[in-house]
């Protein structure tokens, strides 16, 4: 049975890939193939799972769910079948990556490297924003979506995201759900603002993304009592010439 388990992340990985080519091939059937992806995630999250820790279980396959969506559909709205290879490539090593960490976490506790899971979970929770805040504004720009609506969906996703981040580092209680909301609303509202922006949707996109990354980050360092000057000042500076580069390099329309 272990040996069985040991092989799922793989298994999961390659059925991933055939979900992701097969969108390339047949890009009209895109919502068949997301229900596809669905199942395969539930499937694998149920697979690596342990009965008395489906709670756990529930949090790490959101997480999961939302990077393979938002990379799903990034690569539907990408031009050039190299890059989608390669965007392809890049997500299902994230993936493997992922799954094999959560085998190693529940079943082989004495290979399972300290803080592996939140380390993987931060960066792969940041590449969600940015590629689901990407599609976001693809929808409005390319199929007239509302940008309420869009607005409300990557709000929802940010909160989501931020509160997995905090529970797989060990940041539970009320607070948490208060201070995942408040990232929420203000992701929700910079995407909103970013929409007026005569920039393209990879530069939007990042610019949700930086802000998500300070204020998750410096809540983080608030709830763990480490919230100095120094950090506030560092993940500032960050953020700032990040957004600096990515406005200034910019094409603008």
């Amino acid at each position: 049975m272990l040996l069985f388990r040991r092989s799922i992340p793989f298994i999961s990985t390659l059925l991933i890939g055939f979900v992701y080519e097969s969108l390339c091939l047949k890009p009209e059937d895109v919502y068949w193939y997301w229900v596809g992806l669905l199942v395969v995630v539930a499937g694998t999250q149920l697979a690596l799972s342990k009965k008395a820790r489906l709670v756990e279980t529930a949090i790490l396959g959101i997480s999961q769910i939302l990077f393979l969506s938002g990379t799903y559909y990034f690569i539907f709205f990408v031009e050039g079948s190299t890059i989608r290879q390669l965007l392809i490539g890049l997500a299902l090593v994230i993936n493997l990556f992922y799954l094999t960490n959560i085998f190693y976490y529940h079943f082989r506790t004495e290979k399972y490297q300290v803080n592996a899971l939140q380390n993987i979970s931060s960066f792969l929770n940041l590449i969600s924003i940015f590629t689901l805040s990407s599609v976001g504004f693809s929808l409005i720009l390319y199929l007239g979506w509302p940008s309420w609506l869009i607005s409300l969906g990557v709000a929802l996703a940010s909160a989501v995201l931020c509160y997995q981040t905090y529970w797989v580092n060990k940041i539970v209680g009320p607070a948490t759900f208060l201070y995942a909301g408040i990232t929420g609303l203000v992701g929700g509202e910079i995407f909103w603002a970013a929409t007026f922006l005569p920039t393209s949707f990879f530069v939007n996109g990042a610019i949700v993304t930086v802000v998500n990354y300070s204020i998750v980050n410096l809540a983080r360092h608030y709830f763990a009592g480490n919230l100095q000057k120094n950090v506030v000042w560092r993940y500032l500076i960050i953020s700032a010439t990040v957004l600096l580069l990515t406005l200034v390099t910019a094409r603008w329309k």
